[in-house]
């Protein structure tokens, strides 16, 4: 009798310690699975870190080259542009718009290199105006402004 209590007794004792064990062996899974995740959250951040200093890079150069012929570039137009977010009215929206539509709808078929959008028609009127000589000095606000571009253009 004391020797299948005693025997219970260690089997007992093993069943604990196996539990404790498979306790074990979840917690390291588990870990090891927080750790991969972890090390790949640090490669991906590293990785991203090197994309936009190349592209950081780029885009100095970018900033330096004066003139970038769309002709002769390797990469499509839109790649070689730097994303500028502005503020409008909606008058102004809409008159960017309707100058987009017209220019669309008066197309012939074989004059059709590049699609016409509100960025290019922006593009365009930059283009067009930097080269004019607008007195700069003491301009109060936007309608000054305008007013002396207006001047400048007649």
């Amino acid at each position: 009798m004391k020797k299948k209590k005693i025997g219970s007794a260690i089997d007992g004792y093993l069943e604990t310690l196996r539990k404790g064990t498979k306790k074990e062996n979840k917690l390291k899974k588990s870990k090891t699975s927080k750790v991969k995740k972890l090390e790949s959250q640090e490669v991906k951040k590293s990785k991203l870190s090197e994309v936009k200093k190349s592209r950081t890079s780029e885009l100095k150069e970018s900033k330096t080259s004066k003139v970038i012929n769309f002709h002769t570039s390797k990469l499509p137009k839109y790649r070689t542009l730097i994303k500028l977010s502005i503020l409008l009215r909606q008058d102004q929206l809409d008159s960017l718009e309707n100058i987009t539509r017209e220019i669309m709808q008066h197309r012939k078929k074989g004059n059709k290199k590049e699609r016409i959008t509100k960025n290019t028609i922006l593009r365009a009127y930059i283009d067009a105006l930097k080269d004019l000589t607008v007195k700069t000095n003491n301009i109060p606000d936007e309608a000054e402004l305008l007013k002396r571009i207006k001047e400048v253009i007649k």
